[in-house]
């Protein structure tokens, strides 16, 4: 069976937030955002997305990431878990 690789184009993402908890100190998150270069990858059209298509969107999606744990260590046993509704 043959193995085709394709070419991974990949974005690090690092933000810095403050504490949620409410601390005020400043927490650094980061991810890496990716997406591979291949005939399946298509844009809205049905033809496959180019490298620089593929930029694009990383970098709009950068924009809109945020760091899920956005609350430093010292915090964890003092913050808030989930909604007033609970």
């Amino acid at each position: 069976m043959t193995t085709y690789r394709f070419k991974e184009i990949t974005l690090p993402v690092t933000k810095t937030v403050p504490c949620r908890a409410g601390c005020g100190k400043k927490v650094r998150r980061s991810t890496t955002l990716s997406q591979t270069v291949n005939p399946w990858n298509k844009d809205a059209d049905g033809n496959p997305k180019s490298a620089e298509q593929i930029r694009a969107e990383l970098k709009a999606e950068a924009e809109r990431w945020h760091p899920v744990n956005d609350i430093h260590p010292g915090c964890l046993d003092t913050a808030p878990t989930g909604s007033a509704a609970e």
